[in-house]
């Protein structure tokens, strides 16, 4: 359905409501509040739309596995060759972020105002939603409002950042609003309940594939659709037939996967949607984690020297899955390889992959050996790999740890419950207070012709006012044995630059002279100046002993001129950035003024969102004492179900941290914003119209 008609017929819904209110009230300064309404409706949505014009894209080029990977995709898709050549990238996500970068980029509109556009839409679906049983149209406008304004719709990592996991906002509007569309008005007319059903069934198709994590949202649109079901069924309606129309948003999200599975068939031979938690590679990948590594090495690896580390699949895990399967270890030669070029990017160089890098490894090592070439050959390789792995377990050869929850993570072990349950509170309150989320004016990360890419795709701003980060100073090891290396790495952790050292012949003098013959001050220099970067930029420089190991890392923000102790000794003359101002820099702090409001009253809107909840719960209680559920049941039920979903979420993300990698990111968690905006608006605002009902019958 096209979005103007889907907007349309939801207006359609929402005026007819407010006309049928005007003809039973007959009042004609009630009209005239309602247009008021009209119109700082529209004053929002032009406040919110100019909010995030001006914000620069946050472009990060260069990057097959995640942004580069959904702009290379939409221009595939563009040039009609659905999602490229098949290799070991081809399906790693799902393909609805790159087909609406596509979409933008064939109507010659940008990519955030797109998605700000859709968004502002699904604030006012959502709204409309809720119609039933928020009746007070100022309520309805504060809760537009605060939806609208969501900063996690504009900060950098999901507003800016041209990838896909700010689309997520709108989808779970879209689809929440039209299931609950459904339930309070059950009753109405099977062709309204029908526009509501493929409203929130085209949103969740296209959560589906965009997420490859999104099973948590199947619980809350099972719960919801059932609840539909049995409370029509209870109050005994008739056309039963209409039944039917609850469960069109699950008929529609399949329908719309089955289509790009089939698309996928069609072009690469297999019934794939993606390969992470579907087909064969996702079944090797969680025999991989299965696998119990030596007790000694996974000590090492989980003892305070690598706190905050995750080393999920170990080299010598890898070595048994070779000595296991013949199939796998045909590719050990390529696989070795991988392993040793991925290795070679990490932070500290101990030989081993952290998060799920050692996968990546497995992807390249794959295609080095010939396959990757089509997905039915591939898809045999793994099958033929999985049953061996299967059959080692089963012969003992190989041992299983943990439990499986998603061939995305490492498997359970024991204390990573309740691990997860102490990362609980504080991730919750840094997702309801919005903690760290910001807009940025970052100049663009990687090569040129990748960065004309991102910017012909997506279309809008960016900083092309490259500030340089600029630097010199000394330093050096005090055991004469170790020599040092040096390199800036940027904030995700990549190399920007490598630090040769020059003479330093006065700072050798410098410390003979007070009482110190350290030979390595002999060659201490170093002096950088980098572009694209300035003292905000998160650059790090970090020094590396022989061994690989990280001996110093010091921040170059300012923070940390000069240090002395028992190992090192550093000092910067310099440490300065020039052109770090562009023109958007007005425009990104604008927009951090409405995060910081939000950041510092959303934590009195949880509680007092609570505290509703709490009163509706004593109301359905009272209700079924006096066998009258009928009232505050379906509203119970979507804040409770909401508040689940919530729970859920963020458990998950915490297990995923306890586990696999630091997931308690707005970027990972972003979901769960707009869940507690959701919980927070709908609780407030519906316990708010309660007590203002309550006072005006005279009861308080």
């Amino acid at each position: 359905m096209p979005i103007g008609r889907c907007g349309g017929f939801l207006i359609d819904d929402f005026w007819d409501m407010q006309m049928r209110e005007l003809k039973q009230q007959g009042s004609l300064e009630l009209w005239m509040r309602q247009n008021i309404a009209w119109g700082v409706f529209g004053i929002l949505v032009i406040l919110r739309i100019a909010l995030s014009s001006r914000l620069p894209s946050y472009i990060l080029a260069g990057t097959p596995h995640d942004d580069g990977w959904v702009v290379g995709r939409a221009v595939s898709i563009i040039n009609g060759d659905w999602l490229g050549g098949y290799d070991q990238y081809t399906l790693i996500k799902g393909a609805f972020s790159p087909l609406l970068m596509a979409f933008t980029a064939l109507f010659g509109v940008t990519y955030s105002g797109l998605n700000t556009a859709i968004y502002c839409l699904a604030c006012f679906v959502f709204v409309a939603s809720v119609r039933p049983v928020i009746k007070n149209h100022w309520f309805l406008l504060l809760m537009f409002a605060i939806l609208l304004f969501n900063p996690l719709t504009y900060a950098m990592e999901t507003g800016q950042r041209i990838y896909r996991n700010g689309i997520g906002q709108w989808e779970i509007l879209l689809a929440f609003g039209g299931l609950i569309a459904v339930l309070f008005r059950r009753h109405a007319d099977w062709k309204v309940l029908l526009k509501w059903g493929l409203v929130s069934g085209f949103a969740l198709g296209a959560f589906m594939q965009t997420r490859e994590d999104g099973a948590w949202i199947y619980p809350f649109v099972i719960g919801v659709i059932a609840s539909t079901v049995l409370l029509y069924l209870v109050e005994q309606r008739s056309g039963k037939k209409k039944i039917l129309v609850f469960f069109v948003p699950v008929f529609v999200a399949v329908v719309l996967n089955l289509a790009m599975a089939f698309v996928n068939y069609k072009t690469y031979g297999a019934l794939v949607l993606n390969d992470r938690n579907g087909g064969n590679f996702s079944r090797v990948a969680g025999d991989l984690y299965a696998i119990s590594p030596d007790p000694e090495e996974d000590a090492l690896y989980k003892s305070e020297e690598y706190k905050g580390k995750y080393y999920n699949i170990y080299v010598s895990t890898m070595e048994k899955a070779f000595v296991a399967s013949p199939t796998l270890n045909s590719a050990s030669k390529s696989i070795r390889e991988a392993i040793q070029m991925w290795a070679n990017w990490e932070d500290i160089k101990n030989g081993q992959l952290s998060t799920d890098h050692m996968l990546f490894a497995l992807r390249d090592g794959v295609k080095g050996a010939g396959y990757y070439k089509s997905l039915p050959e591939t898809e045999a390789f793994y099958e033929k790999v999985h049953e061996e792995l299967k059959a080692a377990f089963d012969k003992g050869l190989l041992v299983k740890q943990g439990f499986p929850v998603s061939p995305l993570m490492k498997r359970l072990q024991r204390g990573d419950v309740g691990k997860a349950l102490s990362l609980m509170p504080k991730a919750a309150k840094d997702v309801v207070t919005f903690a760290g989320v910001s807009a940025v004016d970052f100049p663009p990360v990687g090569p040129p012709e990748g960065i004309r890419e991102f910017v012909f795709m997506a279309g809008g701003e960016y900083n092309a006012e490259r500030g340089r980060l600029i630097g010199g100073g000394w330093a050096f090891a005090k055991n004469d044995k170790v020599v040092l290396s040096a390199g800036l790495y940027d904030k995700q952790g990549r190399l920007v630059a490598n630090l040769p050292f020059s003479a330093g012949d006065d700072v050798f003098a410098h410390m003979n002279s007070i009482g110190f013959k350290y030979q390595n001050a002999k060659r201490s220099r170093f002096a950088f100046d980098v572009e694209g970067f300035d003292l905000n930029s998160g650059v790090v420089l970090k020094f590396v002993d022989p061994n690989g190991e990280i001996f110093r890392e010091i921040p170059l923000d300012g923070s940390a001129l000069n240090g002395d102790n028992d190992s090192f000794r550093y000092h910067f003359e310099q440490l300065s950035e020039t052109g770090k101002n562009s023109v958007h820099s007005r425009f990104v702090k604008r927009a951090n003024r409405v995060s910081s409001a939000y950041q510092k009253v959303a934590l009195v809107l949880f509680w007092l969102a609570c505290f509703a909840y709490l009163c509706a719960t004593c109301m359905l209680i009272t209700e079924v004492a006096m066998r009258k559920v009928l009232k505050t049941l379906p509203v119970w039920l979507v804040l409770t179900g909401t508040l689940l979903t919530f729970i859920l979420f963020l458990f998950g993300m915490c297990l995923i941290t306890a586990t696999s990698f630091n997931a308690l990111h707005y970027l990972y968690t972003a979901p769960a914003y707009i869940l507690s905006l959701i919980f927070c608006t709908g609780a407030f605002f519906w316990g708010v119209q309660n007590i203002t009902e309550i006072g005006k019958r005279g009861i308080l």
